[in-house]
């Protein structure tokens, strides 16, 4: 079976380019979380991902680029691994209903800070 870092290569090698991937290492060195950047061409979306090992941090963004393939209209979501493809749904669910929230609330978002305070204050 074909996982999705394995597709996004597939996909990439029949288009001529290669993704490249960043990785960093985030917090302290008992609790450390790698985050991944994939980035394939000319595309200007940047897929992302994170994880507690650099290999699932690396499928995570792979996950992320192909769910933004699907979206964009550049594959068809029958193309894809079935294992991605379960991810790809339940992001494309939320998506759904995240879009009429769009509609709805036209304001400017908030400082995280500010939104804590409200929620303790009322």
């Amino acid at each position: 079976m074909m996982d999705a870092k394995s597709f996004l290569y597939s996909w990439c090698a029949k288009k001529g380019i290669t993704p490249v991937y960043d990785i960093r290492a985030t917090g302290p060195k008992h609790r450390q979380r790698f985050l991944c950047e994939v980035r394939v061409g000319t595309i200007t979306y940047v897929g992302a991902g994170n994880s507690t090992t650099k290999k699932d941090a690396q499928m995570n963004a792979s996950k992320d680029f192909v769910s933004y393939l699907i979206r964009s209209g550049e594959v068809d979501a029958e193309e894809i691994p079935e294992e991605t493809r379960a991810a790809v749904k339940i992001e494309d669910d939320n998506k759904a209903g995240g879009s009429s929230n769009d509609q709805q609330q036209p304001q400017q978002p908030k400082p995280v800070f500010q939104v804590c305070i409200q929620s303790y204050y009322g």
